[in-house]
């Protein structure tokens, strides 16, 4: 079970914001801009606006589906830090449309079926959207005060090898992992996660248990 960090008016900002976040100038939000790049630009200026900080320094890159943003106190039903990650501007990018509603549905999935043991491995989900527009997760730090990586490769290593012992295996995880109560964990398994044994790999998530994404907007908006 997972049991919500946030408050009536979290959720009802997340919804907004994942609505205009990923439909862009087709929402209530007016873009300056026709050009993707610049509308996604403009979405996440929109968005620190309101008092929402991006967790990937600028220039650092980031998710080719998804946007992760640390979640203002007000929003939030008791102390801590908290990302949410939105899935990005639907006509930006190379990955498709529903990646990132995709990538939120896996992560969800995963996060589900793990039992306590592997769990430690793994960020926390703390909410999430019936049509994956967004979800919470707790924060992880990735990099310090000069926006340089602070996670130690070497440990990430330890700990992947920890993790295929334990049964389970991120078939991509570089860049994947920051610092969770003092030890590296993943902080995204939105692809490709599997349930491993003696080098054999089964995927978590299966190909068909996909959901539906021809709903438009969030659930709380339905």
């Amino acid at each position: 079970m997972i049991e919500s960090v946030l408050n009536d008016m979290g959720k009802e900002t997340l919804d907004k914001l994942s609505y205009r976040m990923y439909h862009g100038g087709g929402s209530d939000f007016a873009p300056v801009s026709n050009d993707p790049e610049k509308v996604e630009e403009e979405l996440r200026q929109h968005i620190e606006s309101k008092g929402f900080d991006c967790v990937i320094p600028s220039g650092k890159g980031g998710g080719v589906a998804r946007q992760p943003f640390c979640i203002p106190d007000r929003f939030l039903t008791e102390d801590g830090n908290y990302v949410v990650k939105f899935a990005r501007y639907k006509c930006g990018g190379e990955s498709g449309p529903e990646k990132g509603r995709i990538q939120n549905h896996h992560e969800v999935k995963v996060w589900q079926r793990l039992d306590d043991s592997l769990r430690q491995y793994f960020v926390p989900i703390r909410d999430f959207d019936q049509n994956y527009f967004w979800l919470v997760m707790d924060f992880a730090k990735c990099f310090d005060s000069q926006d340089q990586y602070i996670v130690d490769e070497n440990l990430v290593d330890k700990t992947t090898d920890e993790m295929m012992d334990a049964g389970v295996w991120i078939s991509d995880y570089g860049g994947s992992f920051g610092k969770h109560q003092s030890k590296p964990k993943c902080l995204d398994y939105g692809m490709d996660v599997q349930w491993y044994d003696r080098g054999t790999g089964e995927n978590i998530v299966r190909d068909d248990e996909w959901g539906n994404y021809d709903t438009d907007r969030p659930a709380g908006m339905m």
